[in-house]
């Protein structure tokens, strides 16, 4: 896992490597039974270089202890690792390089 996390944050295999401040990689129990992908990181993501962690989770976050599940046991990525520009949707290109 950490060879594929140091790919991730030198990649730049399109674009989008341009922008972005932070290639976010995945974070949680490797072992897990849970995942959780998120579409790609946001602006305070791009930022910490850490994923899950804006305002938009806050409602997950609250969530996830009433299943009676840490957020430590989950396993929570993004099926694009950079910002995307003006928070648009990811072009084919972008999600085919995700699979390279």
């Amino acid at each position: 896992m950490e060879n594929l996390n140091k790919e991730i944050k030198n990649c730049k295999k399109c674009r989008l490597y341009e922008t972005r401040t932070n290639a976010i990689c995945g974070e949680g129990g490797l072992d897990t039974k849970l995942i959780i992908v998120a579409q790609s990181p946001g602006e305070n993501e791009d930022k910490e270089g850490r994923t899950f962690i804006g305002s938009s989770v806050k409602i997950l976050n609250d969530l996830i202890p009433l299943a009676n599940i840490s957020r430590k046991t989950i396993y929570m990525t993004n099926l694009i690792k950079c910002i995307l520009p003006k928070y648009r949707r990811p072009k084919n290109d972008e999600i085919d390089s995700e699979r390279l």
